[in-house]
């Protein structure tokens, strides 16, 4: 009865170990799942790091472009701003102060040499009398100042003297130096003139002088008055005067191929309207811009293989507006280039509207550049706030996933610590050796094949 007893006990053991071997097998499988999660989330998580890097690089490349397109305008103000104001300080420095210093140090130096020989002269021939035949003072005879005025009052040409001083010794040296000095005056005079002239602040006044009285677009329409016509390489020389040299050619020969009506390869006046040509010109301008821009930023920030969740917006918007676009609007200028007409001009009424149609595109085509600069602008804040709620999202899933991660962990751990507590009270049991032997293998293959 006793054996009988044992062998039951130990098959009871038995059982109960193969139960625990059973479970031990199930929980292998479940760690390998739960493995399996684990990878799948932490390739998701690392998906959506990788997208949110390259969202926050795009937005990080586009502030950069606009940084640089404003330090790039800010230099070019400063430039700008020194070329007027440095040069109008100059030119008010030279004109004011310099050259009418060194003028008037010239004429001390002559206005002594003449002092002295004519004060000497007339001393000696009316023995310091009070005045002279013509009323003339030996007070003025001997006065620097009064001889100073007699030399700046001959360089300026003084309709009426400021001083009753002159020469009447007939000296050599005071004659020679009165012709000297007028002489000089001539030259002197160019000289100044030369020097004015040559500051760029002149220029600028006569060129902006230029621009009011003969626009640029009316140039381009003088251009028009030759016989010949204008083929296509004036044609693209126009086209790059009026700041379409950017545009693609073959967009530049469709334009050509409409305004060339006979098909001879030439552009007339009678074949032309000015107006809407340089219209076309603007518009091609300004689509090979959007698409240059728009190309170069969609190649250097959108993900090849983005699907389309949470981040593809964010990514969707930095591939879709260029960070220089803000700064890339070219202002047409003025039509200028070697244009030739085919057809004679029948009246000079003719061109007045021409002129008056380039010079409206051209301030509609400025006044396109202001809006499309503030429209870009509009769309980088609308990046930037699309890339903030896009990561922000990124964010709150990662947390989310990390929580869950965390209790997975937690699950395992108490599992683990239920087969292990199962596994002692099992062995505490068991009185045979060979089953406890089986039991402890059991216990050992369980921790070998436990998620690390």
């Amino acid at each position: 009865l006793r054996s009988a007893s044992q062998l039951a006990r130990a098959a009871d053991c038995q059982a109960s170990g193969q139960a625990v071997a059973t479970a031990v097998t199930t929980h292998d499988v479940e760690g390998g799942a739960r493995q399996q999660s684990f990878r799948d989330v932490a390739g998701t998580v690392l998906q959506q790091e990788a997208r949110r890097r390259t969202i926050m690089l795009g937005a990080e490349e586009a502030a950069r472009e606009t940084k640089k397109a404003a330090r790039k305008k800010m230099r070019q103000g400063v430039r700008q701003l020194w070329r007027c104001c440095g040069s109008a300080g100059s030119f008010c420095c030279i004109t004011l102060v310099v050259i009418p210093a060194l003028f008037l140090l010239l004429s001390l130096c002559f206005a002594s040499v003449l002092y002295r020989v004519e004060c000497d002269s007339f001393r000696d021939a009316f023995h310091n009398a009070s005045d002279d035949a013509d009323g003339v003072s030996s007070a003025d005879m001997c006065s620097i100042y009064e001889w100073f005025k007699y030399i700046v009052g001959n360089f300026v040409g003084l309709a009426t003297p400021i001083t009753d001083v002159s020469p009447v010794s007939g000296h050599v040296i005071a004659e020679m130096t009165d012709l000297l000095f007028s002489v000089w005056v001539i030259v002197l005079g160019g000289t100044i003139i030369a020097v004015i002239n040559s500051f760029s602040i002149i220029g600028l006044m006569v060129e902006r002088v230029d621009q009011v009285f003969l626009s640029r677009a009316a140039k381009a329409q003088a251009l028009y008055m030759s016989a010949e016509g204008m083929d296509f390489e004036d044609f693209k020389q126009l086209a790059a005067d009026h700041g379409s040299g950017d545009v693609p050619e073959a967009e530049l020969r469709e334009i050509f191929a409409k305004y060339d009506a006979d098909g001879t390869g030439l552009i007339g006046l009678d074949e032309v309207d000015v107006e809407a040509l340089f219209e076309d010109l603007r518009k091609a301008r300004g689509g090979a811009a959007g698409g240059r821009a728009s190309s170069s930023l969609r190649s250097a920030s959108s993900p090849k293989a983005a699907d389309k969740s949470d981040g593809a917006a964010g990514v969707e918007c930095v591939g879709a507006v260029s960070p220089a676009a803000g700064a890339a609007v070219n202002a047409p200028a003025g039509a200028t280039g070697a244009v030739r007409q085919r057809a004679p001009v029948h009246s000079s009424a003719h061109g007045a509207p021409q002129q008056h149609g380039a010079h409206h595109s051209a301030h509609h085509g400025a006044h396109h550049g202001e809006h499309q600069v503030a429209h870009h602008g509009e769309h980088a804040l609308l990046l930037h706030r699309a890339t903030n709620a896009s990561i922000e999202r990124l964010d709150q899933k990662v947390e989310g996933l990390d929580a869950r991660m965390e209790d997975l962990q937690r699950q395992m751990e108490g599992l683990e610590q239920r087969v292990m507590a199962k596994l002692d009270s099992l062995l505490s049991a068991v009185p045979s050796p060979a089953l406890a032997t089986e039991v402890r293998a059991i216990e050992v293959k369980a921790v070998l094949h436990q998620p690390r």
